[in-house]
């Protein structure tokens, strides 16, 4: 045990900032003499402040207790030996000493005082299976209705911005969202915690404070929570906190002396938040640069308005980054549902739909959860469904109780949009059902929403309407709705009258939007919701969507939901950070779903994906032969590989470009544009998309809605694809199968891979590609003097 002394410096007046007394031991060699003597300071008040740190794999790394001018900081050693694991989801759990529970952690006449203590009751369960009581979280207690890491938030929580020193107080209380956080800031979290009881609104709000007490929970109940929490504070810790936005090397004032910022990538975009800054970097005659700080007020398009603390900007602007995080309102909707489980003011987890999906049920719950009703025929005049289509497509329309949860597994090129369509049309067009339903249609993506909707208007149907973020179309994306542009909703009419919104549906029962779309703050407000309930939804893509993310939804439309369809496959994408995160799943590892999942096991006549010696290599690859291919190309020089030897992997803000292939894909559209082939080029990396459409642009060649990053393709197709590998040293992205699956598997006529024979044979050949490669064998290789001179 070591004693230091630090003082917190986050009050302006020195009497609000005491020297602290800090007690440093470890989860192994604490006493109860230690935690008397801390008790001895901490019962005058009743109240213990609380924080945890993070460190690797986002496990507990300290726990730090706070009472008046006293800190116990913990250090937690694990149990048993060894190091732990790249990807390895826990090691094993620290030991925390029996008196440290009884005497503090659940003991009654202690409040355990913390901001974000979802996050702190969730992990001491998770990392130390260790229950809290009475713990009270200090966001829930303020009246402010911003969200909670929002300045105004966090500040008044503390007392308000006069008596602050700002930026300490907000740099320590977010520091817990890294991991690895500095221990003293772990410390000071927990005296800040502690601080707040001795504010007056501390003492009026306490009689009615929500307490949490995890030893009242369910095991189950308490580990499902648990690893959503962890789950999604994961993900968030994977946000970089800092992001260099591309913009234009210009710069406009306003009136008011703002910056007007021109945007040139939406993947890097300035978001108008509560909790990011923004950093302008500029060039000065004779100073050298003038880093400047301020926040966006405004963006619309590709225009962010930046006011700027300090002066306005002079010289030409060098660099912009975001500084920060911020919780999307999907992710603050996981944090609420949460804690009103853990305040006991929610029955979600009662719900007989959610302990379908997050809980093994028992037959009782299989059969008696909802009241049988009538089945919809097939109603499906197109084109002919193949078996596997029509069985699929039967159990959607299933009025069985145990058909209420579907999930249909469907490789590429099966006709997973096609069996969406047939449940559309016969649910919705079919003259001898007369029950009136309505659908959603929702995915994770807005490029597969934007697809589905493709889809019904290629059969003919056009009674829907698809719900798009104005963030996301205007300016930027507004030439991927051109096809379906009169049945486009767009977020910025959410303002609008529940009867002006009316008038814009036009009648129509059918909606399509992305899953973060029904978080929204404005959706329940338009009245969409009432107007056209979530009784039936089919999910597209679901398995790139991580199983927590279903928690808004479930919380807000559980008791109108009739049908849940969810349709994937998970040899394709994963979720997001599933290479990072072991244990992160979507519904498909959900193995008491999985099990009754529909298979699509054979690729669609009319589809015409992949010819027949890519779709077999695929089956034989990805699906252990059950991919049943049909296609009128039978020769293997419908793949072709570009040999560019010079070709060198450069890192580029967080991704990677090659310039070589860059420029052996110009030689290649060239030639396709020539010829007036349908193509789409397609690369790992969105750096390397960029330097794409830039190059492109310039050689006056097709290049709009013409380069995709993979992650953004599942679902897409088209006749002729050109691939940019881009690495060249490491394996990289190759090491995903589920990715490279994906990437192969997207041509309907040919496909065109830029890339080094060298890495191919070398580090890469026991990759998914590396042994394609090997298998098609030095014919199908192109040299670069072929690719100039056209001889291919």
């Amino acid at each position: 045990m070591a004693a230091t002394d630090l003082r917190p410096n986050l009050y302006l007046s020195s009497d609000r900032n005491p020297v602290l007394r800090i007690i440093r031991t470890s989860s192994a060699t604490l006493t109860p003499q230690i935690i008397d003597r801390f008790l001895s300071v901490a019962v005058v008040g009743g109240v213990v402040g609380v924080a945890v740190s993070f460190g690797k794999h986002y496990t507990l790394k300290a726990l730090a207790l706070a009472a008046d001018d006293q800190v116990l900081a913990i250090s937690l050693s694990k149990s048993g030996p060894g190091k732990q694991a790249k990807n390895k989801f826990k090691a094993p759990p620290p030991v925390l000493q029996e008196a440290l529970r009884e005497k503090i952690l659940v003991n009654r006449d202690l409040d355990k005082l913390g901001f974000d203590m979802e996050k702190i009751a969730t992990a001491l369960y998770m990392d130390c299976a260790a229950r809290i009581a009475p713990a009270i979280d200090a966001q829930s207690m303020h009246s402010e209705t911003k969200p909670r890491y929002s300045d105004a938030v966090l500040l008044g929580i503390m007392g308000g911005e006069a008596g602050l020193r700002k930026d300490n107080v907000l740099r320590v209380l977010r520091n817990d969202d890294k991991t690895g956080a500095e221990e003293v800031d772990v410390v000071i979290r927990a005296w800040a915690s502690w601080s707040i009881s001795t504010l007056p609104a501390f003492a009026k709000r306490r009689p009615a404070a929500k307490t949490i007490c995890t030893d009242m929970l369910l095991t189950t109940d308490l580990a499902m929570l648990s690893r959503c929490i962890y789950d999604g504070g994961r993900l968030f810790a994977m946000k970089p906190t800092k992001v260099r936005n591309d913009c234009k090397g210009d710069f406009k004032l306003d009136k008011s002396g703002n910056v007007q910022l021109d945007l040139e990538r939406y993947k890097t975009r300035v978001r108008a938040s509560n909790s990011q800054r923004i950093l302008v970097e500029t060039t000065r005659s004779g100073t050298g640069a003038r880093p400047l700080i301020g926040h966006a007020k405004a963006v619309k398009g590709k225009v962010a308005t930046v006011k700027l603390a300090g002066g306005k900007p002079l010289g030409k602007i060098t660099s912009v980054h975001t500084i920060g995080k911020e919780f999307t309102n999907a992710e603050q909707e996981r944090i609420s549902i949460v804690l009103a489980v853990l305040h006991r003011t929610s029955t979600f987890l009662t719900h007989p739909l959610v302990r379908r999906i997050y809980f093994t049920p028992g037959k009782a719950q299989l059969d008696g959860d909802m009241p049988r009703e009538v089945s919809a025929p097939i109603y499906y005049d197109n084109r002919p469904l193949n078996t596997s289509q029509s069985l699929a497509v039967k159990k959607v329309l299933s009025g069985d109780p145990k058909d209420r949860i579907v999930l249909i597994q469907g490789p590429p090129g099966t006709g997973k949009t096609t069996v969406i369509a047939a449940c559309v049309k016969s649910l919705m067009t079919n003259p001898n059902y007369k029950e009136v339903r309505h659908i959603w249609l929702l995915a994770q993506s807005n490029v597969a929403v934007k697809n589905i909707a493709e889809k019904l208007a290629e059969v003919n149907f056009f009674d829907f309407k698809l719900v798009v973020s104005n963030e996301f179309h205007f300016e930027w994306h507004e030439h991927l709705y051109k096809k379906i542009e009169q049945n486009v909703i767009v977020s910025d009419v959410f303002s609008e009258s529940s009867v002006a919104f009316d008038r814009l549906l036009l009648g129509s029962r059918v909606i399509l939007c992305t899953m973060s779309m029904l978080s929204h703050p404005r959706l329940m407000q338009t009245g969409l919701t009432r107007l056209v309930p979530l009784e039936t939804i089919l999910v597209d893509e679901a398995s790139q969507i991580e199983i927590g993310d279903y928690l808004p939804m479930l919380n807000k439309f559980a008791n109108n939901i009739r049908k849940i369809a969810f349709i994937g496959d998970d040899k394709q994408l994963a979720p997001y950070g599933a290479e990072d995160i072991l244990g992160l799943r979507s519904i498909f590892e959900v193995p008491h779903l999985r099990k009754r999942a529909e298979w699509l096991g054979k690729q669609c006549t009319l589809s015409n994906r992949m010819p027949a010696p890519v779709g077999h290599f695929i089956s034989r690859r990805v699906y252990g032969g059950r991919l049943g291919t049909q296609h009128t190309i039978s020769e293997r020089s419908c793949c072709r590989f570009v040999d560019v030897h010079k070709g060198k992997e450069v890192k580029s803000n967080g991704s990677y470009v090659n310039m070589e292939e860059v420029q052996a894909v110009v030689h290649v559209v060239r030639r396709f544009a020539q010829e007036g082939k349908s193509f789409r080029v397609i690369t790992p990396y969105d750096a390397q998309r960029g330097k794409l459409e830039q190059q492109l642009k310039a050689a006056e060649l097709p290049w709009e809605n013409k380069c995709f990053c993979v992650d953004s393709f599942q679902g897409n197709e088209d006749d002729h694809i050109v691939i940019s590998v881009v690495r060249s040293d490491k394996i990289g992205f190759l090491s995903n199968l589920r990715r490279s699956n994906v990437m192969l598997s997207r041509c309907k006529a040919s496909m065109t891979i830029c890339t080094s024979k060298r890495y191919l044979s070398g580090i890469a050949s026991k990759t998914l590609l590396g042994e394609m490669a090997g298998e098609w064998g030095s014919d199908a290789w192109v040299t670069w003097s072929d690719l100039l001179s056209r001889r291919w």
